[in-house]
């Protein structure tokens, strides 16, 4: 794993994953592929144990909340900027509109209750492959974590929804 800042040159820095935290309903061993796997990470940096929460600056939504279709999000990643790209050298961001459900009905293990459709079709910009994990920011606070797209980049592209994960969160970071 590798903890990189704005820019991956020079500050890109190797961690050890000590502990992989998963939710009590998903005993490993992990199915694969698992399209909407959330887990949180536990890591070693120059020798000290620290939780990688996801959420350190990020605020984190209340336990249950239901985000409008519509609304402008942003989501950040050091992915691939298109399908013969590699992955980006810097920090990227995009603004992203939150869809209908029925708009990622192709994809054929996408929950509304889980998950989130975002990135509109008419568009060309959208979350990619190195973009996985990193946050859906609607208003500044943290509504989703970047899952799964098409092969082709073209969106929507499913991203996991925090709210339902709330409990076990807390739980987890109360207990490390």
């Amino acid at each position: 794993m590798l903890l990189k800042h704005h820019s991956a040159q020079p500050l890109e820095e190797a961690l050890h994953v000590e502990q992989l935290l998963c939710p009590p309903w998903l005993p490993p061993p992990i199915p694969k592929p698992f399209p909407s796997l959330t887990a949180l990470i536990s890591f070693t940096v120059g020798g000290e144990s620290q939780p990688d929460t996801g959420c350190a600056d990020t605020p984190l939504l209340p336990h249950v909340t239901f985000i409008c279709p519509g609304r402008m999000c942003q989501v950040a990643g050091w992915g691939r900027t298109g399908v013969k790209e590699p992955a980006s050298s810097t920090l990227q961001e995009v603004k992203l509109r939150l869809m209908e459900p029925r708009a990622c009905s192709h994809f054929p293990a996408f929950d509304h209750n889980l998950q989130l459709c975002v990135g509109n079709p008419q568009s060309t910009k959208s979350a990619f492959k190195g973009d996985s994990g990193g946050p859906l920011l609607c208003a500044g606070v943290a509504q989703g974590i970047v899952s799964y797209g098409l092969s082709n980049a073209k969106p929507p592209a499913v991203f996991t929804r925090i709210s339902p994960y709330r409990p076990w969160i807390d739980e987890v970071l109360k207990e490390n």
